[in-house]
């Protein structure tokens, strides 16, 4: 590898990474610094409205649905246009996932068994945050497109498995 080398994935990646940091910085002086200033409570979030109004397995099922969509389609991109898109959107649909599960784990488990059953869950959370980077690594090294079919491919037969697996979800009965 050459400086040369360097240098053109420095200037390629000099864009993007510049617009990502504004984007952050703008957000933090626009949005968290104001309404941590202010003294008021912040709104209730989006995803605990939409939790107020559906059953948690099946925002769960629609976020897996919808998610591995687009991250299935980030083997695809040609640009980084595309690929923050694809992110983004895999981001916005999969990114309140663990905390859907947790609360359909606290309606699923009884008030004395709750304490080891989270126990588990996080458990398989950190085996899950170790493992994943290793095996996706392992794959993109092969084949990048490969680890981004295969994180899609996962989040749909996840939502299979919440699908055949989850009773209340079909008859549509809230947690």
């Amino acid at each position: 590898v050459t400086l040369a080398d360097l240098q053109r994935v420095q200037n390629r990646r000099w864009f993007p990474t510049r617009a990502t940091q504004a984007l952050q910085v703008m957000i933090q002086n626009r949005v968290i610094d104001p309404m941590l200033r202010s003294g008021t409570a912040p709104e209730v979030p989006a995803l605990v409205r939409l939790a107020q109004r559906w059953p948690a397995e099946r925002l769960l099922l629609i976020g897996l649905v919808a998610g591995g969509l687009p991250c299935a389609l980030m083997a695809f991109t040609t640009g980084w246009q595309s690929l923050m898109l694809f992110r983004c959107l895999t981001g916005l649909c999969l990114g309140g996932a663990l905390t859907l599960a947790y609360s359909i784990g606290g309606s699923l488990v009884t008030g004395e068994r709750r304490g080891a059953a989270f126990g588990w869950l996080a458990l398989s959370v950190q085996i899950g945050t170790a493992a994943s980077p290793l095996v996706s690594g392992g794959l993109a090294a092969i084949s990048l497109p490969g680890a981004f079919v295969l994180d899609g491919t996962l989040a749909w037969l996840a939502a299979g498995v919440l699908l055949l697996g989850a009773r209340r979800l079909r008859r549509g009965a809230a947690p």
